[in-house]
């Protein structure tokens, strides 16, 4: 039969060739992981840019465009109810002196002739 140190030596060779299939199986599991992080960042990155270019083109774009005629649109209105507040203070002063005055009915429109076109 064999002698034990032959026995140790195969045993020692064993486990110095188990110990080198192992750190063999870490590097690539390592390097696995290390690519799925890589790729997962470049994934996460090209999200961001993407994001943050749809955002940019919003806010250059027909977002800011209905902001600025949004805003065109409420002026114009605010100006709109200025001219008509100040047309019904001229209808109601000329109404008024009309009834003071007592006029007839010719004569009210006669009187309301007087006021802006915009008013009639």
């Amino acid at each position: 039969g064999r002698l034990p140190f032959q026995h140790a030596a195969t045993l020692e060779a064993a486990t110095a060739g188990t110990q080198g299939a192992l750190h063999q199986v870490q590097a690539v599991r390592n390097e696995i992981i290390r690519r799925m992080e890589d790729e997962r960042k470049s994934a996460r990155d090209a999200i961001d840019r993407d994001f943050e270019a749809a955002l940019r083109a919003l806010q250059q774009g027909p977002f800011k465009q209905n902001l600025s005629n949004g805003e065109a649109r409420l002026t114009a209105l605010d100006d709109a109810r200025a001219t008509t507040r100040e047309l019904c203070t001229e209808f109601l002063v000329a109404a008024s002196t009309a009834n003071a005055n007592d006029l007839d009915e010719e004569d009210t429109r006669a009187s309301l002739a007087v006021l802006p076109v915009a008013a009639r």
